[in-house]
């Protein structure tokens, strides 16, 4: 590999990680060099992958040795997988301090704003670039502690500094999960180092001999990490609470950050894809996560909370797609979904402005008969799309437990697509929601397909077995997507203004209300678990600006 490459690669994210050394006096003299830095920084991150993966991402060269420094090899791993993840986190990083530039504009503050901005997103590059799990656990931890400083700019809301210090713990917990899996997997391979664990786990997995304790032991461990770090229940509530943070911090975080665990578990999917028990218990909680958080999202009424939970609920579904062995389908979720909600962040201050105002105006009624017929109508019609679209590309439900799983949540998804339309659009709007329903399905297929052979042997390809075990767990995702799904369906004629009409329904809409009610506080699944952490959280101090630098008074 030219040394031209690796100075284009591997530069941009140490400089932005030396941010973090930069005095605070420092950075805000300097704030036009130091925004200017991080803003270009990112960019050259994200041109030299892209331009990289394009003249030689076919033959990109695995391991690539820098130095050492004692006891810490500081080695790359380019590969498929690591170079488009580096292009979407430095794209990602660029519109992020671009758009931080106009947001912070004017406050005194933006000088160390920007330093931590640097610095957290030099630690997710090099978390994304490193080549051996030590260096990929040390940048996690200064992830964390730069997102830290960034959830807590605005110190003076105790609401933002309680949300932070809470997902500080946990975040420490994921610490010890991954210390100790490391641990594990030095103690078994006698390697850290991407290249050999691989080459060890596809030995393994030929043989097909029974494992030992110790590889099912540190593939829970790494998915306990991954848990943590993408906000899995039960400790998922600090994710919604952080809303008082800066904007471009949010887009961060929701669109990038979010996702360190399901690229741990994607990265590692040749070392976790050996332990079938953790794939399931990964599977179980995953989709435990994306039905509650889904829940609770379609009862929200801020914007940003509703992001929130979505974001909470779709880790849910990649960690899913993650444990039914779909990892090229998770690492697809995982860049759609990164787009989507930076996009839906940076521009939620213009959704109020946009809007007309509030609906005052009760829409025609409908009978519960008819809405049961249109429910139908729709879930038929997206069986049929999904089913002969995944026959079309070569997906059939019976094969295994990940294909029915995955072929039944997007056929749930694309009827709530379609509803609408037949509930309140003329036959025009109606096919072309029809048509709109076949695009969607083949653009997925099609994305997954490609998306699967471009990345190669980059990721592993382990989709489940039936069995016992695997046959309950398949019966119950599908029985929480399909409440899920008429949850949804019930709260729709609400959100579009309809009426229904039934005396007979009565006892549902009082039940209903009473749910609505409990989802709308989040089931309250976080009370227990805040009182006990809120005994560890120090006292929130009170900031004061003092020639354009911050000074804090603790109480």
């Amino acid at each position: 590999m030219g040394l031209v490459w690796l100075i284009a690669i591997a530069g941009p994210p140490s400089v932005l990680l030396g941010l973090g050394l930069l005095p605070i006096r420092r950075a805000h003299v300097g704030l036009v060099l130091v925004r200017s830095i991080v803003c270009r920084g990112a960019l050259t991150t994200f041109l030299g992958a892209a331009l990289f993966l394009a003249t030689a991402g076919s033959s990109a060269p695995g391991r690539v040795s820098l130095f050492e420094l004692p006891g810490l090899p500081i080695d790359l791993y380019l590969d498929r997988l690591s170079l488009l993840m580096a292009v979407l986190v430095g794209g990602l990083g660029a519109a992020v301090a671009r758009y931080s530039v106009r947001y912070l504009k004017g406050e005194p503050t933006q000088g160390r704003f920007f330093r931590w901005l640097g610095f957290t997103l030099g630690a997710v590059l090099w978390l994304v670039l490193a080549g051996n799990l030590l260096l990929f656990a040390l940048a996690w931890v200064l992830t964390s502690m730069g997102l830290h400083r960034l959830l807590t700019h605005y110190a003076d809301r105790p609401v933002a500094v309680r949300a932070a210090w809470h997902k500080f713990f946990i975040s420490r917990l994921g610490d010890c999960f991954l210390v100790t899996a490391l641990i594990f997997t030095y103690q078994h391979f006698g390697s850290l180092e991407y290249s050999e664990l691989f080459q060890r786990a596809a030995e393994l997995q030929a043989a097909n001999a029974s494992l030992p304790w110790t590889v099912h032991l540190l593939a829970g461990l790494f998915a306990l990490a991954a848990m943590t770090k993408s906000a899995q229940v039960p400790l998922h509530s600090w994710l919604p609470d952080t809303l008082e943070t800066p904007t471009p911090v949010s887009a961060l975080m929701h669109a990038g950050i979010i996702n360190a665990g399901g690229y741990l578990l994607i990265r590692l999917s040749p070392l976790v894809g050996l332990s079938a028990t953790a794939l399931q218990w990964l599977a179980l909680v995953g989709a435990l996560t994306a039905i509650l958080a889904a829940t609770v999202m379609l009862t929200q009424t801020s914007i940003k909370r509703v992001l929130a939970y979505s974001t909470v609920a779709q880790m849910g579904f990649m960690l899913l797609q993650c444990g039914l062995g779909m990892f090229s389908a998770a690492f697809l979720h995982l860049l759609g979904h990164s787009c989507y909600k930076a996009f839906a962040f940076l521009s939620s201050g213009s959704v109020l402005a946009s809007a007309v105002g509030p609906r005052l105006h009760q829409g025609p009624a409908i009978t519960r008969a008819r809405m049961a017929g249109i429910r139908l109508a729709a879930l038929l019609v997206s069986v049929l799309v999904i089913g002969g679209t995944g026959l079309m590309w070569g997906w059939h439900a019976t094969e295994g437990p990940s294909p029915l799983v995955m072929m039944a949540v997007l056929g749930l998804a694309l009827s709530t697509l379609l509803m609408p339309a037949l509930l309140i659009g003329s036959w025009r709007t109606q096919m072309l929601a029809v048509g709109t329903t076949v695009g969607v399905a083949q653009a997925y297929f099609l994305g997954f397909l490609v998306l699967d052979s471009y990345l190669g042997t980059s990721v592993a390809h382990l989709p489940l077995a039936w069995s016992l075990s695997t046959g309950l767990l398949t019966a119950m995702i599908v029985g929480g997507m399909l409440f899920l799904w008429w949850w949804q369906v019930e709260l729709l004629p609400q959100r579009l203004g309809l009426v229904l009409q039934d005396p007979a329904a009565v006892p549902i809409a009082r039940w209903r209300q009473q749910w609505y009610v409990h989802a709308l506080n989040g089931f309250y699944s976080d009370v227990y678990l805040w009182r006990w952490l809120d005994r560890w959280i120090p006292a929130a101090p009170r900031w004061t600006v003092d020639g354009g630098l911050t000074r804090a008074h603790v109480d």
